[in-house]
């Protein structure tokens, strides 16, 4: 006698295989999506917290393609704002013996820092003494240990573009002549500092924020009566902010340019 539940055992039967096809299918599928949910979830933790570690208490950035005065760093303190570090962010080169002599070593695209107290603050870490601290790449890639002597050669802030007809072309780089001081090791903040997001580790070098704007020509120069020549603020192309802890949001540090 045919009925509805012996149709369906009958259609069951003849299309027991195909059944079977789509069943495991939709299995695997399902363990495909769950294992990408996961392991994304995974990844995305792993990012944020190697962001957080390379920004240390950093919460925003202000970063401009002109020095601005640095006296701009009092008037953004206040009630909401618990740590304002200001610095020069240029890019340089680390050179190890000179550069006519066979031996020397050198290492590009370094990133270096001319920082103060107040960015040590931020670090979490004792300020290096007189010199340059490194990160440990860069450390290993030229074969430096504390106490070598190095050049760091950085690019001098134009104030007309060098491709301009007026523009200088002559002087175009500096050379300071420095010591190394400190090696961060990559579990420190300084070792692993950038605004980039990048998962390599970069070439960081830390010098005095002072030192720096004196061999760039950005320090403080007084009014001088005898030559009528006017006060001249001492200069910098970054700040580093540290909001108050009610304000703080670790999640998404923000970035101004």
């Amino acid at each position: 006698m045919f009925t509805i539940r012996s149709f369906w055992w009958s259609t069951v039967r003849h299309f027991a295989r195909s059944n079977l096809a789509v069943m495991v299918g939709v299995a695997l599928a399902t363990a495909v999506i769950s294992g990408a949910l996961i392991v994304g979830d995974s990844v995305r933790a792993s990012l944020r917290t190697l962001s957080l570690q390379r920004l240390g208490q950093v919460d925003h950035v202000v970063r401009g393609p002109r020095f601005f005065r640095q006296d701009l760093a009092t008037q953004f303190s206040g009630s909401e704002l618990k740590t304002v570090a200001p610095a020069i962010i240029v890019a340089g080169s680390v050179q190890t013996g000179h550069a006519k002599f066979q031996g020397s070593r050198r290492a590009g695209h370094v990133e270096v820092y001319g920082v103060d107290a107040a960015f040590w603050k931020l670090a979490e870490v004792e300020a290096p003494p007189t010199g340059m601290a490194i990160s440990r790449r860069l450390a290993e890639q030229l074969q430096l240990k504390v106490g070598d002597k190095v050049s760091l050669v950085v690019e001098i802030p134009a104030t007309i573009p060098r491709d301009a007809l007026l523009g200088e072309r002559e002087e175009t780089v500096v050379e300071l002549p420095t010591q190394i001081s400190r090696i961060f090791t990559d579990d420190e903040m300084p070792g692993r500092f950038g605004l980039n997001p990048s998962q390599q580790l970069p070439l960081n070098a830390f010098v005095d924020l002072e030192e720096l704007q004196t061999q760039l020509n950005l320090q403080y120069v007084p009014e001088s009566k005898r030559r009528k020549e006017p006060e001249k603020p001492a200069r910098i192309n970054a700040l580093f902010l540290q909001t108050a802890p009610h304000e703080t949001d670790r999640l998404s540090p923000k970035f101004a340019e």
